[in-house]
């Protein structure tokens, strides 16, 4: 577990458009920044004429240290993970786009293109950049799309590349098949933020219960001494 947070989430990086280099350096910069607050901290106390001592600086500084190094990892893969359900979302309405392209009898590499250049966000910048290499390589653009959806760990967009691989073989049926892929990736989306939405609701209720419990031990203690005492 710990060896795996060590090691550089690539995927996670290639996938929120941040460097290694960044990554390694934000580690370093959060980690002497948790090992010297306390110390920094201690010594302003000890100007204002409260003096804790060394040892107590000293522990609260590596364990802030050691709490900012994986702070640095928890971000990171929150935003990837916030990264892939845009990414997913977007995905669901390219192939309705493709789904369409294909429909008025575009071909297969003038169809991902036009439904590329729908949009302006940067899933969308993602998806033409990929397609654009392609070009450049003179590869088929759905490998370009395979190629891209391994490096930052989003299969569906690797989906794409699948389907758009049955189109010389296919035909007409890769238009129902788009659909219904698009169709499917929506109802799991959505599930998914149904799920979330749950999950939050039941957190919610943790504190709620807390306080109520709380307000009863406060109102009932009088109570309580007096039936001890009596």
């Amino acid at each position: 577990m710990i060896g795996g947070r060590l090691r550089v989430p690539h995927r996670e990086l290639a996938l929120i458009g941040r460097s290694p280099e960044r990554y390694v350096s934000e580690k370093i910069a959060f980690t002497l920044l948790g090992f010297v607050f306390p110390s920094v901290f201690s010594l302003i106390l000890a100007l204002s004429g409260l003096w804790f001592g060394v040892a107590i600086p000293a522990v609260v500084g590596v364990l802030l240290a050691v709490l900012f190094f994986f702070l640095v990892d928890v971000s990171v893969r929150q935003r990837a993970a916030e990264a892939r359900e845009e990414f997913s979302r977007h995905v669901a309405v390219h192939l309705d786009l493709i789904a369409l392209e294909l429909a008025a009898s575009r071909g297969p590499t003038e169809a991902l293109e036009r439904a590329a250049a729908v949009g302006g966000g940067w899933v969308s910048r993602r998806i033409r950049e990929s397609l654009e290499t392609s070009r450049l390589r003179l590869e088929p653009p759905w490998d370009g799309l395979k190629a891209v959806a391994a490096e930052i760990g989003v299969p569906d967009l690797g989906d794409v590349g699948e389907i758009m691989t049955l189109v010389g073989d296919e035909g007409a049926q890769v238009y129902d098949t788009l659909r219904s892929r698009a169709e499917s990736l929506r109802a799991a989306i959505l599930a998914k933020g149904e799920e979330r939405a749950n999950t939050a609701t039941t957190v919610l209720y943790i504190p709620t219960s807390l306080l109520v419990f709380v307000l009863f031990i406060i109102a009932a203690y009088p109570f309580l001494v007096r039936l001890v005492t009596t």
